[in-house]
């Protein structure tokens, strides 16, 4: 018992953690924001030391990589410098501006000496008392000043060949003169002696690398497991958004916003963050603290912006119906543009359509040809082959609305041969083609259907001069023969039994034709409708009061729950009562002896319903419909009084007071209800 009670206890848990709630919801987005801000830190962290090679070298051998590093790129500018003033003899305003040192702020930290054949022949910056000292031999090329101008030269220089010239604009005592260089490559041999001290390259970049370096291998691992949260929250994101409590899916809030607004607005605020970051790591050199706090700042609300655009896609998808693209700006100026265009179309003839399309078509043609003939002359094969397409293009076009014509043409004369059935495919039609067919179908539809109403209106014109005749004749027939008994010899009581005999088929005679009378009125419109104010409770208590001992006599009882308040109708209460009447005989003749007769009334909105419940005596092999066909019987074989004219009548005389008559049927379950207009 223990057992189940913790099972049944888990699954409630579990199928409370999958309803999704605005906690659990606001939970996993922020889940999912900090965990993808953590993967951007720490991924971006170790993909910083790896690229600084700090996973497979020690800070110390960076740092001295580094020093090499720096010390090569100083002591190729100090002996360029030294071969310019030397074999090139330049002026030394002119070898500084060439090759100067690189970065003034440092200058402080370095000490250089240039030797040519163990001779000191250049140094920069003063002695330092402490550093470490790399040494560099190069042979640079150097330059050599041809002429001095005012006024910049022409390129080419005139001249011997060197390796190349070039003019240098140098500013001396306050005029702008123009150096014609030319630049050679058999200059000397020079060893560069570069001291640095430890602050020439220690700055708040190295010092951070340095920290994170013992954290390497952890910033992997947060970096895998926050990826896996990030996922793991935004599927659950994906999987709530628009669904409610009880599973239904619904947009509210900032969801019903436009996708395209909504990455507009991301891209923004993205994009403005992301610039002020890049200009300060620019302005300062390196990544400091401050730095890196915007960087990790600016993360987490754009992730939280992305986050709230895939929950908002997600949400905005599971609408269905390409709600997601059509609720967008562009999605709505668009489908509005192809409307309108549609529009335009539906209202050119088909003649013009067709010309205006090969009209655009050989304009395209023409304007692609004359542009690549103009200005891409090398391109004449390509040229070729777009004609080549364009002409297989009409080629194309051409067949297809041959295609298209033979496939109604075909459709056209199976109908014109009576296939009335038939309907023209339109898997491969577009366009006014289609539409064609869609018209063609329908006619044929119309025509199917007109076709059927002929036959089922001579069907019904058979057996209503069929009906008519036999139900006409059988009580004609009995008056004749008891009337020519009559003339006959018979004694007293013969005589009574002939007369009552005679009276009854008199009357179910008259009835018949007052049947007929009236049924003729109600479908022509000749009968008036006196519309009155009716309390359908009394007149229901009235109809069932009539046909109590016709109820009682085929033992059928009556139940009837009236309402508690008065219910009113617009009706006439003559058609009414005619109208209860036909129905209540029809449960007298056609239900099943013992069985209950059920009345029910009910109102819905401005209308009255009251519905007649029985159960049928005889197995019911018609449909609803067809028993509201005139001279239809619950008997086939007829052997019942009644004309089958009474749930016909019933019908046209509630169309005739504005109301309706609906049958029902559920195996022999016969319900009839009638629909009155309330007041």
């Amino acid at each position: 018992m223990k057992s189940a009670n913790e099972h049944s206890a888990m699954a409630s848990i579990l199928a409370a953690c999958a309803k999704p709630t605005i906690v659990k919801k606001f939970i996993a987005f922020m889940l999912a924001a900090i965990s993808l801000v953590s993967v951007l830190v720490c991924g971006g962290y170790a993909l910083m030391l790896n690229q600084h090679n700090l996973y497979t070298m020690t800070p110390d051998e960076k740092q001295e990589q580094w020093y090499r590093e720096a010390g090569d790129t100083v002591a190729r500018l100090a002996a360029s410098e030294a071969a310019a003033m030397g074999p090139g003899e330049c002026p030394q305003a002119l070898a500084e501006q060439l090759y100067g040192f690189p970065d003034f702020r440092n200058r402080e930290y370095y000490y250089v000496e240039v030797y040519h054949s163990d001779e000191l022949v250049h140094t920069i910056s003063k002695p330092l008392p402490e550093g470490v000292t790399y040494e560099y031999r190069f042979k640079p090329r150097y330059p050599k000043v041809v002429n001095i101008h005012t006024s910049r030269p022409d390129l080419p220089l005139p001249g011997t060949e060197p390796v190349r010239s070039e003019v240098e604009e140098v500013w001396v005592d306050s005029q702008k003169l123009y150096y014609e260089l030319y630049y050679y490559d058999d200059g000397p041999t020079y060893t560069v002696m570069v001291t640095m001290t430890p602050e020439a390259l220690r700055d708040t970049f190295y010092s951070n690398l340095a920290t994170l370096y013992p954290y390497r291998h952890t910033l992997i691992w947060a970096a895998v497991v926050s990826l896996l949260l990030a996922i793991s929250a935004t599927v659950y994101l994906i999987w709530a958004a628009g669904r409610a409590k009880d599973g239904s899916v619904h947009l509210g809030g900032l969801n019903r916003m436009p996708l395209d607004l909504y990455l507009l607005l991301v891209g923004l605020v993205g994009y403005i963050p992301l610039m002020i970051a890049i200009a300060l790591y620019a302005h300062n050199n390196s990544l400091t603290y401050f730095t890196a706090t915007l960087l990790v700042l600016f993360g987490t609300i754009v992730s939280m912006l992305i986050l709230a655009l895939i929950y908002a896609l997600a949400a905005q998808i599971k609408r269905g119906g390409g709600y997601w693209w059509r609720h967008t700006i562009i999605g709505a100026c668009a489908v509005k543009a192809v409307k309108g265009i549609s529009e335009l179309l539906k209202m050119i003839n088909v003649v013009w359509k067709w010309l205006l399309a090969s009209i655009f078509c050989l304009a395209l043609t023409v304007f692609l040809c004359v542009t690549t003939a103009l200005n891409f002359q090398n391109l004449y094969p390509w040229l070729l082959a777009l004609l080549i397409l364009c002409c297989v293009s009409c080629l194309a076009l051409i067949a297809y609305a041959g295609y298209c014509f033979a496939v109604l043409l075909s459709g056209v004369k199976r109908m014109s041969q009576g296939e009335l059935e038939h309907k023209i495919p339109m898997e491969h039609l577009r366009g006014d083609f289609r539409v064609c067919a869609q018209r063609m179908n329908a006619l044929s539809d119309t025509a199917n259907e007109a076709v059927h109403n002929q036959v089922r209106a001579e069907r019904m014109k058979t057996e209503l001069i069929t009906n008519v005749s036999h139900d006409i004749k059988t009580p004609l027939t009995s008056i004749i023969n008891y009337v020519d008994l009559l003339g006959k010899s018979h004694n007293r009581e013969d005589e009574q039994q002939y007369l009552e005999v005679l009276s009854r088929q008199s009357l179910q005679l008259k009835k018949l034709i007052e049947d007929l009378i009236e049924l003729s009125k109600a479908s022509s419109g000749n009968m008036t409708a006196n519309i009155t104010t009716l309390d359908v409770t009394e007149s229901v208590n009235q109809a069932l009061g009539e046909f109590s001992d016709k109820l009682a006599r085929v033992k059928l009882t009556p139940v009837f729950k009236e309402p508690e308040q008065p219910m009113m109708i617009a009706a006439d209460g003559r058609l009414t009562w005619r109208v209860l009447s036909n129905l209540l005989g029809n449960a007298v003749k056609y239900a099943t002896p013992g069985t209950r007769v059920f009345v029910e009334l009910e109102k819905k909105e401005d209308k009255v319903l009251l519905s007649i419940k029985n159960v049928s005596r005889e197995e019911l092999r018609f449909s609803a419909e067809e028993l509201l066909e005139r001279f239809v019987r619950g008997d086939a074989s007829r052997n019942r009084e009644g004309s089958g004219l009474g749930l016909n009548i019933a019908k046209s005389l509630m169309e005739v007071q504005n109301g309706s008559l609906q049958l029902t049927l559920d195996g022999d379950l016969f319900k009839v209800i009638l629909t009155f207009p309330a007041v």
